[in-house]
């Protein structure tokens, strides 16, 4: 079984796009300015797309990753299902019946 999922780490995107992007501001009216605040805005889209995975995507494959046991005798992995009902799984079972 693998490990579990590992959260996209976005912390040097952070710290070197508002670096790039301020020394970019900075030297506007050279072309390497234009080029190093193209490249922070860019970096800081990228760090934003990796934060976005880590607050919609992850949580879902980190849960999914949780439900999952290997037998260490026959290599197979299992998937085990949530052993609580909900209340509202109480009232369909009831209206069904």
């Amino acid at each position: 079984m693998t490990a579990a999922p590992a959260k996209k780490r976005l912390r040097w995107q952070v710290i070197l796009s508002i670096v790039l992007v301020l020394f970019g501001l900075s030297k506007i009216t050279h072309g390497i300015g234009i080029v190093m605040l193209i490249v922070g805005l860019a970096l800081a889209y990228w760090g934003y797309t990796r934060l976005r995975y880590n607050q919609n995507v992850w949580p879902q494959l980190y849960s999914d990753w949780q439900l999952k046991f290997l037998c260490n005798k026959c290599g197979t992995v299992f998937v085990n299902q949530p052993s609580y009902t909900s209340p509202a799984d109480e009232e369909v079972a009831s209206t069904v019946e």
